[in-house]
Formats: C-alpha cells, structure tokens, sequence
C-alpha cells in the first residue's frame, strides 16, 4: 500500500482535529510548576534534588502521554518499556527530540542512581529544558489529528486515496481508498496500517508534518 514518501510534495490534504484523548494530559503542568517553586523556595540541597525529581516527573509523564496517544496503551505497555525507547518512538514519527534531554536524563539517573546532589545551574538546566519541551507539543493538547482527507487523491493509475482514519487507541490508521474517480461510497475500500509497522511511523509524521 502507499507510502507517503511516493507523494507530490505538494500534497496537503484537509485535516479534523480532536482532543490528545488522554486525561492526565494536564499533570505534567503540575509537576513542572513543583520543580520551580521548589527553586523559589530555597537553595539548599533538598530544593535542588526535589527540583530535578519533579523536572522529571513532568518530563517522563509528558513523553508517556504522547507515546499512549499516539501507538495506543496496548503497544506502549508492551514495547515502550523505558524512556530511550519512548524517545525513539516519538522521534520516529516527527516529534521534536532535542538531544539535551537525552544528557539531562543521564544528569537526573546520575542524581538518583549514585546519590549525589544536584546542583542549582543542573536543576535550571532540567526545568528549562522540560519547559521546552512541554510548550513545543502543547498544541496537541486541543489539536490531536483525528481524520486526513484527501478528497481522492490519484496515487497511483489504479487507486484513488479518500481519506485517513486515525484509531489511535487501537495503534491503527484506517485507509479509505477506491480504484475508480467516482466519489460513489460503495466503491470505497479499506486497508489498515498497524502500530509497529515502519510504515505507521512515517504516516504519522506525515500527518503530523502536513496538517499543521
């Protein structure tokens, strides 16, 4: 089936949006808002640890909601069982991975792992970083791609493209797609495209790319 690598770049088809479909979307907000009153209220050691730990907390929560939205809670509990492989996921289908994030996560294993204390220009560090991060995929709070109409896109001399359904908790894209012009629906065929399939991830970024 197609690959949106074989279309013109000029292809930008109409876009539905929804809600990221996740309930605890706003906790991370939470955390976040901790670590920086932990700063405001002290320079002691325990306000420079307690500011990583909740810098964290926001940060791991915030790639676990976009993971679970975007491959479904099934693939995510079996697949993405630790953060380098949650940051490749997210990184495979076009979200934004500045690569300090990587290097304040070893910072903030470090701190947790061989107890040594944080200090205040690391703990500023992981809270503007996290900061960064969070505002750069706020918008999919209240701008979650849903649906992708191509209104018949000829992608080939034998199929005409419809539309994308995105089942995200099902870690699926529905195709909707026709071998003749008309817009008759009972020509209208269906193929699927499943999470952990190299194609998903590159439809999603697609999307993600394109319907902006």
């Amino acid at each position: 089936m197609l690959n949106p690598d074989d279309l013109d770049e000029g292809v930008y088809p109409d876009c539905y949006w929804s809600y990221i479909g996740q309930k605890d979307y706003l906790k991370p907000n939470t955390y976040l808002q901790d670590a920086i009153d932990d700063l405001n209220s002290g320079s002691e050691r325990r306000n420079m640890n307690n500011a990583v730990r909740n810098a964290k907390s926001a940060l791991h929560m915030r790639v676990d909601i976009l993971c679970r939205a975007f491959c479904g809670r099934e693939y995510f509990q079996r697949n993405l069982r630790n953060f380098p492989k949650k940051m490749d996921f997210l990184e495979g289908i076009g979200i934004v991975r500045p690569r300090i994030i990587d290097k304040i996560n070893k910072i903030r294993n470090e701190i947790e792992h061989e107890y040594r204390d944080a200090t205040l220009e690391e703990a500023e560090d992981f809270i503007d970083i996290v900061l960064l991060f969070m505002e750069a995929t706020r918008y999919l709070n209240s701008r979650f791609p849903c649906e992708v109409d191509f209104h018949g896109l000829a992608v080939s001399d034998e199929v005409y493209l419809r539309r994308v359904v995105c089942n995200w908790e099902g870690g699926e894209l529905l195709f909707y797609y026709s071998k003749q012009e008309s817009r008759r629906l009972d020509n209208v065929q269906t193929y699927s495209i499943k999470v952990g399939d190299y194609r998903y991830a590159r439809w999603v970024k697609f999307i993600l790319d394109h319907c902006d």
